[in-house]
C-alpha cells in the first residue's frame, strides 16, 4: 500500500487507495505519497493525530522491528563503507599528486649515468653494431646469424569475417611439438671481482628480473664495501624495494626509514618516503603513514621531484630492459612464438629486438611475424606487404591476416582490436604456439589510464594496462615493451637505420587515443603521474587478487553447489576485508556470467547482505540470486539470466593479474583450470 503520514505524526501512516472517502464536507484536501495522489476531507485529516495516539502502542511493535529490518541495516553497513571508501581515496590521492619517475625509469637514468662514466666499456651486443646501419648493409651478416632451419616464408593470409567465423586455406600451419617448460638455473648473485659500479648495475639487473633474493644479497655486499660511494643512498633505496617485493614490511621500514635518516637530501628522498608510508598503511599505522605522505607531498611542491629527468634512454638500455622482458618468458623447447607487427615502430621495434635476443639466447624458439591488415585504408595491403618484406630480410616466417567484411560505423577502433585478438588467437592455436608478443609501450598505458580515469572508472580499471592477457583459455598476449616509452623506441630504431611506417590514423583526432595523446604530450607531469598511480594500482589488484584466491580455496568458505557455490560468511569474519571483497567479486562475476568481474561496491554490497540479512532473505544482484539459510549465502544464477558461460569475463581477456582469482574460481566450482601467466619463477 502506499505509504502517507500527516506533519503532526511522525510515525509511518498508510492510506488504501481503493478504500471508499466518505464524503462529511464539501472542504477537502489534497493528499500525495508516491504516484498516488488522494483528497481527504478536511475534518478526517483534523483526526489524524487522535488516531497517531490510538494507535500509538499497536505501532510500536512493528516500528521496533523495523529496526532491524536487513535493508536498513544494509544501508547502515554501506554508509561505513563509503565513508571509510572516502578516507582511502583520499589516501590515494596524496600517492597520485606526487610527480616521481618510476622505479624502472629511474633506475635506468642511474645506469645511464654510470655507462656514460664507463665510456663504453660494456661489449657490443650479439646481432649488429651501435653504428647507425641499413637492412641492406646488414644482409650478408644476417644471414648468418638467423635462426637455423628452412628459408623464411610468407605463409599466406588467414581471413575472419564480421561473424567471426576464419577461413584459412593456403595457409602453411605445420605442427609445432611444445615440450615442458625450460626454468633457468640461478647465476652467482654477486661477482667474485667487482668495483661500485659493476656491484650496483649488477644488483639492479637481478631488481629488473624480478630475483628479488639475490637483489637483497647484491646491495646489502654493496652497502658493506662501499659505505661511501656515490650511489650507496640508490643502493639502499633498492636493498629496501627488495625487501618489501618479498613481503618483509616491517624489515623493509626499518631499511627505508633509516636511508631517509642518512640521505635526506637523496635524488629519491622523496620516493623513500613514499615507500614508508605506504608500508606503514599496509601494516595498519595509518596515522603515520598520512603523516609520512604529507612530507613526501611537501618535498614535492617544494621541488625535490617537480618533473622526471628529461634524459632518452641509451641504445643499450633499452635493449636491456627487452632482453631482460624476453629473458623472464617460460617457453618449451622448439616452440612457435608469434610477434603481432602492424608495421608502426612500436611493433617494428619489437620486431627487431626479438630477433636479436632470440637468435642469441633461444636460437631454438621459432619467430612467426603475423600482420592484421584490417581493411579500413587502401594502404593497409602495401603496409602488411611491406612488413613481409622486411621479415624476409631478417629472416622470419610471415603471415598476413585479414578482417573481412563490413565494418562498424561507429566504434571502429574498439571493433578492430576485437578482431584483432580474435584473429591473432586463431592463427596462435592453428600453430600450437602460446604466446603473442604485442609491442604495447607505456605512452600505451598512460593513455589507457587517462581514458579510463576520464570515465570515473573504478581501481581496478586505473591498473592500466596488465603485462599479460589470456585469450579464450589457450594463447596468452604478453607485452615485452610495457616499460619503454614510443620515442625511446623510435630512438633505437633510427640509431640502427631500420625504417617504420607512421599510421595516418594516429594523427585522426576523431579518436579518443588520439586526443589523450596530444593532451598528454603536452603535460609529461600529468603523464608520469597516471604512470605512477597504475602501477601503485596494478600491485593492488595482484595483491588483492592473492587474497581473493585463498579466500576461494578455503571450504570452510567456499563451497561448490550445483551451479553456483554456498558462502560461509561466519568462516570469513576474521579475514581482511580485500580477500573476501575480491573473491565475492571473482565469484559473482563467474557464476553471473558477466563481462568483466563485479566491481568492490557490488561485492561489498553483497557481503554485507550475507552478513546482515536474517535467514531466508534472498537477494537479486549482478545476474545471481543469493538466498541466506542456516547462516550460509547460496549463489546462483539468476533463473532469467541467459547469458552464455563462455561469454564471461575469464574466458575471454584474462588479465595475468586475476589469473590467481580464475584459477581458484576453477578449483571451486571443478572446472579445466586455467594456463599460468607464461613467466619464470624468480
Amino acid at each position: 500500500m502506499p505509504q502517507g503520514g500527516s506533519g503532526m505524526c511522525r510515525g509511518r501512516f498508510f492510506v488504501d487507495p481503493a478504500a471508499p472517502v466518505t464524503k462529511f464536507s464539501s472542504q477537502k484536501l489534497p493528499f500525495r505519497s508516491g504516484k498516488t495522489s488522494l483528497t481527504i476531507p478536511k475534518h478526517i485529516l483534523w483526526g489524524l493525530p487522535a488516531l497517531c495516539l490510538l494507535g500509538l502502542a499497536a505501532w510500536s511493535a512493528p516500528a521496533a522491528a523495523q529496526i532491524t529490518d536487513p535493508r536498513v541495516l544494509q544501508l547502515e553497513e554501506q554508509v561505513r563503507q563509503l565513508t571509510g571508501r572516502l578516507e582511502e581515496l583520499n589516501f590515494q590521492l596524496l600517492q597520485m599528486q606526487e610527480q616521481m619517475r618510476r622505479q624502472q625509469e629511474d633506475n635506468e637514468f642511474r645506469l645511464q649515468q654510470l655507462e656514460d662514466r664507463q665510456q663504453g666499456a660494456l661489449e657490443p651486443q650479439s646481432g649488429g653494431s651501435a653504428v647507425a646501419s641499413t637492412d641492406q648493409d646488414k644482409a650478408p651478416r644476417i644471414a648468418q646469424d638467423t635462426q637455423q632451419g628452412a628459408a623464411p616464408r610468407d605463409l599466406g593470409t588467414l581471413t575472419i569475417d564480421q561473424g567471426g567465423t576464419v577461413s584459412g586455406a593456403g595457409i602453411d600451419f605445420s605442427k609445432t611439438g611444445i615440450g615442458a617448460a625450460i626454468g633457468g638455473e640461478l647465476t652467482n648473485a654477486i661477482p667474485e671481482t667487482a668495483n661500485a659500479e659493476t656491484l650496483y648495475k649488477t644488483g639492479y639487473n637481478h631488481v629488473l628480473n624480478g630475483d628479488y633474493a639475490l637483489a637483497e644479497q647484491v646491495f646489502e655486499r654493496f652497502v658493506e664495501l662501499y659505505p661511501d660511494d656515490a650511489l650507496v643512498a640508490d643502493a639502499r633505496f633498492w636493498l629496501g624495494e627488495s625487501v618489501r617485493a618479498q613481503g618483509r614490511l616491517e624489515d623493509a621500514a626499518e631499511i627505508f626509514i633509516d636511508t631517509r635518516a642518512r640521505h635526506p637530501q637523496a635524488g629519491k628522498a622523496a620516493e623513500t618516503m613514499l615507500k614508508i608510508g605506504t608500508i606503514m598503511a599496509a601494516l595498519g599505522d595509518r596515522d603515520i603513514a598520512c603523516v609520512t605522505f604529507a612530507d613526501a607531498l611537501r618535498r614535492v611542491r617544494q621541488g625535490a621531484v617537480l618533473t622526471r629527468p628529461d634524459t632518452t634512454a641509451t641504445v643499450s638500455s633499452a635493449e636491456d630492459r627487452a632482453r631482460a622482458a624476453f629473458g623472464r618468458l617460460a617457453l618449451p623447447a622448439d616452440a612457435t612464438l608469434i610477434l603481432a607487427v602492424s608495421g608502426g615502430g612500436d611493433s617494428v621495434a619489437l620486431l627487431h629486438l626479438a630477433r636479436r635476443h632470440f637468435t642469441a639466447h633461444r636460437p631454438d624458439v621459432r619467430l612467426l611475424a603475423a600482420t592484421v591488415d584490417h581493411g579500413l585504408r587502401a594502404a593497409s595491403a602495401d603496409e602488411a606487404r611491406h612488413v613481409a618484406r622486411t621479415c624476409d630480410t631478417l629472416g622470419i616466417d610471415h603471415v598476413t591476416l585479414r578482417w573481412a567484411g563490413a565494418k562498424p560505423g561507429t566504434g571502429v577502433q574498439s571493433a578492430a582490436r576485437h578482431a584483432r585478438y580474435a584473429l591473432l588467437t586463431e592463427l596462435a592455436v592453428r600453430q600450437q604456439s602460446a604466446v603473442v608478443l604485442t609491442g604495447h609501450t607505456e605512452d600505451d598505458q598512460a593513455e589507457t589510464v587517462a581514458m579510463r580515469a576520464a570515465r570515473a572508472d573504478d581501481g581496478r580499471g586505473l591498473a592500466g594496462i596488465d603485462e599479460a592477457a589470456l585469450s579464450a583459455r589457450r594463447v596468452w598476449f604478453v607485452r615485452p615493451l610495457l616499460d619503454l616509452g614510443r620515442q625511446e623506441l623510435r630512438d633505437w630504431l633510427t640509431a640502427r637505420g631500420h625504417d617504420w611506417i607512421d599510421d595516418p590514423s594516429n594523427d585522426d583526432r576523431r579518436f579518443e587515443r588520439v586526443r589523450v595523446r596530444a593532451d598528454l604530450a603536452r603535460d609529461p607531469a600529468r603523464r608520469n603521474v597516471l604512470l605512477t598511480g597504475a602501477a601503485q594500482q596494478m600491485e593492488r589488484r595482484r595483491r588483492d587478487a592473492m587474497d581473493g584466491a585463498a579466500c576461494l580455496d578455503d571450504r570452510t568458505i567456499w563451497q561448490k553447489t550445483g551451479d553456483g557455490s554456498r558462502f560461509m560468511p561466519a568462516s570469513a569474519a576474521s579475514l581482511p576485508a580485500a580477500g573476501p571483497t575480491a573473491a565475492m567479486a571473482a565469484e559473482l562475476a563467474w557464476t553471473g556470467r558477466l563481462p568483466r568481474i563485479a566491481d568492490a561496491a557490488r561485492a561489498e554490497r553483497t557481503l554485507a547482505f550475507c552478513r546482515t540479512a536474517p535467514n531466508g532473505t534472498a537477494l537479486t544482484l549482478a545476474g545471481c540470486r543469493l538466498q541466506k539459510t542456516g547462516g550460509a549465502v547460496t549463489i546462483a544464477p539468476e533463473p532469467r539470466n541467459r547469458r552464455a558461460a563462455g561469454d564471461r569475463c575469464f574466458e575471454t581477456l584474462l588479465p595475468s593479474a586475476d589469473w590467481p582469482l580464475a584459477d581458484a574460481l576453477a578449483r571451486l566450482h571443478e572446472a579445466p583450470p586455467f594456463p599460468p601467466p607464461p613467466f619464470t619463477k624468480s
